[in-house]
């Protein structure tokens, strides 16, 4: 067990970096960011035995936060619509400030994206926005599978720099 503890925290010293930087990209805020990147390192612990080696382990860890991801993002909109339900039943409207910060991170993602090169402007919105499959995305851009990943990995990349510098 000892063994597997210290295989384990070998594993996040490696990857936690890009692992956070992944998920402030997939969710665009630090305390979500935070949890997304512990809830991968758990299930990659968990799961490590699936691992096939298909692609590199720092892949299959964002493949892991991307689910993750999901899932909390499909949580949160669960609650959210309850809690909104809550709202209406007692007459209560979101506070202008909070609209504001709302469309402003959002915004604040398009405007990033919008500074990025074409080829990863692309990717990033075929994939983000329209929620297209690597395979897809090459068909549509007559590019190679890989010639996806490499791009849509270098967009997030520079996607997360660009959050980073903003936010500290």
């Amino acid at each position: 067990m000892q063994q597997e503890t210290l295989c384990f925290n070998e594993l996040v010293r490696t990857y936690e970096q890009d692992v956070r930087r992944y998920s402030l990209f997939l969710c665009g805020n630090r305390d979500l960011a935070e949890d997304i990147a512990q809830e991968t390192f758990l299930r990659a612990y968990r799961y490590i035995h699936l691992f096939r080696g298909d692609a590199s382990f720092k892949t299959w860890l964002f493949k892991i936060a991307q689910h993750a991801a999901k899932d909390l993002q499909q949580k949160q909109s669960a609650q959210h619509s309850i809690l909104t339900k809550a709202k209406l039943a007692l007459n209560y409207y979101p506070s202008a400030e909070h609209t504001y910060f709302d469309s402003y991170l959002k915004d604040e993602i398009c405007e990033i994206v919008l500074m990025l090169p074409h080829v990863f402007q692309q990717v990033i919105v075929l994939d983000v926005k329209y929620d297209r499959s690597i395979q897809e995305i090459a068909q549509q851009l007559q590019v190679s599978a890989g010639t996806v990943k490499s791009r849509l990995y270098r967009a997030r990349i520079k996607i997360s720099e660009h959050m980073m510098r903003r936010h500290g």
